[in-house]
C-alpha cells in the first residue's frame, strides 16, 4: 500500500524536477547574464528533489 501512495508523489516530483529543469533552460538562453543566478536556484531545486526523493519509497 505504500508504494500505491508514494508512487503518485514520485511522479508529480518527476514531473516537477523535468518542468523546472525546463525552464532554467529557457532562462538561462534568455538571459545569458543571468547564469549565476540560474545555476544557484537549479542546485537549490536539486537538493530539493534530493531531500524529497529520501522520503519517497525506494523501488526494488
Amino acid at each position: 500500500m505504500t508504494i500505491l501512495t508514494g508512487l503518485p508523489s514520485y511522479i508529480l516530483s518527476v514531473a516537477f524536477l523535468n518542468l523546472y529543469i525546463y525552464y532554467i533552460v529557457t532562462r538561462l538562453n534568455i538571459h545569458l547574464n543571468g547564469w549565476y543566478s540560474g545555476l544557484s536556484g537549479l542546485s537549490i531545486g536539486f537538493i530539493v528533489i534530493v531531500t524529497l526523493s529520501g522520503t519517497l519509497p525506494k523501488p526494488c
